[in-house]
C-alpha cells in the first residue's frame, strides 16, 4: 500500500461526515444540481452486485488497513451469526464505557464494511438490509453503522433502508418517493479498503434512545501520513421502534471531529 494510497484512503474516514452533510442537501432539496445528479458508471468489474442472491457461507477472509480479519459473504447482502447471550456486562451506565458486543466480525456486504456480532445481531438478512438487533447499546450501536453503511450505497439499497430502517419526516420522505435516489459514486475499490470504526463510545442511553459515537482511523492529509494515530468521529441516533432499532434520519450527526486517542471509548471484540 502506497503512502499516496494511505492518504487517499485515510481521508475517507473524514469525508464520511462530508457525505452526511452532502446527503442531507440531496434528500432536503437545498440544492438542485445535486438532487438531479445521474448515478455513476461502476468502476469496478469486481464488484459485488446490490443485490441477495440466497446465499450461505464465505470465501476466502482477507484484512484490512489495520490488520484486522474481513469475511467476504457469498451472499452480497450479508450472512447472520448464530448467536448466544452476552452474559454480564456494562450497558447505559454512565460511569463506564460499554461493553462491546462480542464475536464481532467485520463483513463485506455490497463491497462496503458491515459489522456482525454473535450477541447483538444482526440476526437475519432480509432482501437488500440486515435486521433484528438486540434491545441494548449494543444492539443501537451495530445497527447505526450498518444502516448509515448501506443507506449511503444509494439506489434500491438506500432507498430500503430509508423505508424500512429509518424514522423521517414525512417531507423527507415524500422527496425520496417523488425523486428516486441516485446510486453512490464512491468506487468499490474505495468502499472495500476503507477501515471500518474502530471503536465506539455510547454518548446517550435509554432503552428507547442511543446516540452512539464513531472513531474511524484517519491516516493523513494533503501534507502527509501523520506521525501518530488519529481517528476521525461522527455520531447517529437510533430509536427503537416496531421491534428493531432505526435511525433517526437528518437528526444528530456531528459535525467533522479528529481525536487523537480512545480514551473512554470500546474497541470492538473482533
Amino acid at each position: 500500500m502506497t503512502t499516496k494510497t494511505k492518504l487517499a484512503i485515510g481521508a475517507a474516514a473524514l469525508a464520511l461526515v462530508i457525505v452526511i452533510a452532502v446527503v442531507l442537501v440531496i434528500v432536503t432539496g437545498k440544492d438542485d444540481d445535486t438532487t438531479t445528479a445521474s448515478p455513476a458508471a461502476p468502476t469496478s468489474t469486481a464488484s459485488q452486485p446490490m443485490a441477495n442472491n440466497g446465499a450461505d457461507g464465505f470465501f476466502n477472509p482477507s484484512a484490512d488497513l489495520l490488520g484486522r480479519k474481513v469475511m467476504h459473504p457469498n451472499n452480497p447482502a450479508g450472512q447472520a451469526l448464530p448467536q448466544t447471550a452476552p452474559g454480564p456486562r456494562t450497558e447505559c451506565d454512565p460511569a463506564a464505557p460499554v461493553t462491546s458486543p462480542t464475536g464481532v466480525m467485520i463483513q463485506t456486504t455490497f463491497d462496503t464494511p458491515n459489522l456482525f456480532s454473535t450477541s447483538d445481531g444482526p440476526t437475519k438478512v432480509d432482501g437488500l438490509l440486515a435486521r433484528g438487533y438486540s434491545h441494548s447499546p449494543q444492539g443501537a450501536s451495530l445497527a447505526a453503522y450498518n444502516i448509515w453503511q448501506r443507506f449511503q450505497l444509494g439506489g434500491d439499497v438506500g432507498t430500503a433502508v430509508l423505508k424500512n430502517q429509518a424514522v423521517a419526516d414525512p417531507e423527507v420522505m415524500k422527496k425520496f418517493d417523488e425523486q428516486g435516489m441516485s446510486e453512490t459514486s464512491v468506487s468499490a475499490e474505495t468502499r472495500r479498503v476503507t477501515p471500518a470504526p474502530s471503536a465506539f463510545r455510547v454518548l446517550s442511553c435509554d432503552p428507547d434512545f442511543v446516540v452512539t459515537e464513531y472513531a474511524t482511523r484517519y491516516f493523513g492529509d494533503e501534507n502527509g501520513l501523520f506521525p501518530n494515530e488519529r481517528w476521525a468521529t461522527f455520531r447517529f441516533n437510533m430509536v427503537w421502534q416496531d421491534g428493531d432499532w432505526k435511525m433517526q434520519f437528518l437528526k444528530g450527526a456531528a459535525s467533522a471531529s479528529v481525536v487523537d486517542n480512545l480514551t473512554g471509548w470500546t474497541t470492538w471484540a473482533f
